[in-house]
């Protein structure tokens, strides 16, 4: 078996800049942190807290750690890794790190607390920060997810993709 040699990632252009997209323009407002839509959010994050399952809790802890494509394995398949796809896992860690260029001006915009922020009695099963400047909206884990998700059905990276799924099919046929 030939092993893929780590290469550090090539110095690239933003994937999108400032002047391509502004969260806090586009985004509608949260709701006030008092009002009784954030009440209410608060009331159904206690009862999805509640009635959770400890598989619910793995995938969300799961979901927490993995902010690329590769998040979509279980859509695009087994075989849909980065081992296997080293061009799509650059172009994967490329969107992530780009995230912020959106996110992070609307975050300073909007200035709204994270859930267990608003209330104490929450209790997350996935990172947490203490850092109260570190805004809860526009998602962070949201926006990489879309991004992703918009990058992989884009036509510009999908030969590798194209070429790995054509072997995949090639290989089951081969089975039969």
């Amino acid at each position: 078996m030939v092993a893929l040699a780590q290469t550090a990632a090539p110095a690239l252009p933003p994937f999108v800049t400032p002047d391509q997209i502004s969260g806090a323009a586009i985004l509608p407002a949260p709701p006030a942190n008092g009002s009784w839509q954030t009440l209410a959010e608060l009331a159904d994050l206690h009862r999805l807290e509640a009635t959770r399952t400890p598989e619910q809790i793995a995938h969300a802890q799961t979901d927490d750690k993995e902010e690329s494509m590769f998040a979509f394995a279980n859509v695009m398949g087994p075989h849909f890794t980065r081992a296997l796809l080293p061009k799509t896992a650059l172009l994967s860690d490329h969107v992530k790190r780009n995230e912020g260029v959106i996110v992070n001006p609307a975050k300073k915009f909007f200035q709204r607390p994270r859930p267990y922020h608003l209330d104490a009695t929450l209790h997350s099963v996935c990172k947490t920060t203490e850092n109260r400047a570190d805004f809860g909206y526009p998602s962070g884990h949201g926006t990489t997810g879309y991004l992703e998700a918009l990058t992989l059905r884009s036509e510009e990276h999908t030969s590798e993709l194209q070429s790995h799924l054509n072997l995949v099919c090639r290989l089951l046929l081969e089975k039969k």
